[in-house]
């Protein structure tokens, strides 16, 4: 069977970054490994024959959208394509050229994966944070129009659509108008031989010229306001004012943001850096990432909405105790209690006890990564593939 992946960017092994490239890589990966022929069209300078672990990789130059559609008409001349599998938006001119050319594409599918709605994000935030949508400029009420569009049309246009969580797939039907039947349920994995628990404590403190006696969380999700990073601070101020010995690790670029974010985060951020309650990393490259879950005491995830966070996976799968919003299709995973803790979103007195609660009760953290590490084993990308190949053996009616 001959897929075609259209993604933006498709990192090599050994630069897997963050956003959706794990799902890229490794789902790719496993779906080689199951027999496919599984060609990934995306940008970059064009090299001739260029595979990895059994993986065919087309670059295109800019603009993307035209030469991706022109190198899948090339391939499909030399080699028959099955079907097209795009992921978010980064397909959308497939979705419109090739109904120019439908009398010519024969039985090729078409399955959309879906990560995250722009609806189901505005939603969250009219719900949860409706000063936010009020500081919306004119130039982002535009991009978000736009983005709702694109995605309805891609969406609408597939054959099938995965859906990253039981949570997301009720988004596509109640927000989207999509079929229940042509939306199916494919969890997010994680890679068990990368991610597992270190003995890095030592030395990833010691990088940091952080205390032994240290308390650290752990903050994955950058600037971007849809993680919550402001009530992960505003939860530490309440913490930090009685336990001097609990601090966040801060990891992620800083994101352009809107005035209003940008105020608001960066007068918080550089007290709690100066009081050193806090410390910022840029960036923690994707092989390294197992040291500092398993340095860490906890792990935050903060959102405002999440479809299916690879955060948690991460670090469920790394032994560390996971404190998480009740959202999105997050309680799918984190069960409160037995599996990590869940807050309610954008309560940061809610967040501080959590933090309090999960650092002072070892017990707790041991009960907590036990029944994690059990939970997680059933979420691997070798599971993730095979339920995809189900799907398009559906669609395409293979036996």
């Amino acid at each position: 069977m001959n897929i075609v992946r259209l993604v933006d960017h498709f990192p090599s092994s050994k630069e897997i970054g963050y956003g959706l490239e794990p799902t890229f890589y490794n789902l790719s990966l496993e779906q080689a490994r199951l027999g496919l022929n599984v060609h990934i069209i995306c940008k970059g300078y064009p090299q001739k024959r260029f595979e990895e672990e059994g993986i065919h990789i087309h670059r295109v130059m800019v603009p993307y959208n035209l030469l991706m559609f022109y190198e899948l008409l090339k391939l499909n001349r030399h080699a028959k394509v099955d079907l097209v599998h795009t992921h978010a938006t980064s397909g959308f001119m497939y979705a419109i050229l090739k109904w120019f050319l439908r009398g010519k594409w024969g039985k090729i599918g078409h399955v959309a994966h879906v990560h995250g709605t722009t609806k189901g994000i505005f939603s969250a935030w009219s719900k949860i944070s409706p000063d936010v949508l009020s500081e919306e400029t004119i130039r982002q009420r535009v991009r978000r129009r736009a983005s709702i569009m694109r995605e309805t049309i891609m969406w609408r246009d597939a054959d099938a659509l995965v859906a990253n969580s039981k949570f997301l797939k009720e988004e596509l039907v109640n927000l989207y108008g999509i079929p229940r039947e042509k939306t199916h349920i494919v969890y997010n994995g994680v890679d068990l031989r990368t991610f597992y628990p270190r003995k890095s404590r030592r030395r990833v403190f010691k990088s940091l010229g952080l205390d032994l006696r240290s308390h650290v969380i752990l903050y994955l999700g950058g600037f971007r306001p849809v993680k919550g990073p402001i009530y992960v601070m505003r939860a530490l101020e309440k913490v930090h004012e009685k336990f001097k010995d609990i601090k966040v690790l801060f990891v992620g670029g800083r994101h352009q943001l809107d005035r209003y974010h940008d105020t608001v985060m960066m007068k918080s951020i550089n007290g709690l850096r100066e009081s050193g309650a806090m410390q910022v990393i840029e960036n923690v490259p994707h092989v390294q990432l197992p040291e500092y879950y398993s340095a860490a005491d906890a792990v935050i995830v903060s959102s405002i909405y999440d479809a299916f966070p690879k955060v948690v996976l991460e670090s469920m799968a790394c032994g560390t105790p996971v404190i998480a919003s009740n959202v999105g299709g997050i309680p799918e995973l984190v069960r409160h209690g037995e599996t990590g803790i869940l807050t309610e979103p954008a309560n940061s007195d809610e967040l501080a006890e959590a933090i309090i609660k999960v650092t002072s009760d070892s017990d707790l953290r041991e009960r907590l990564v036990s029944k994690a590490r059990n939970l997680v084993k059933q979420f691997t990308w070798e599971r993730a593939a095979k339920q995809t190949l189900a799907i398009y053996k559906t669609l395409l009616r293979l036996d």
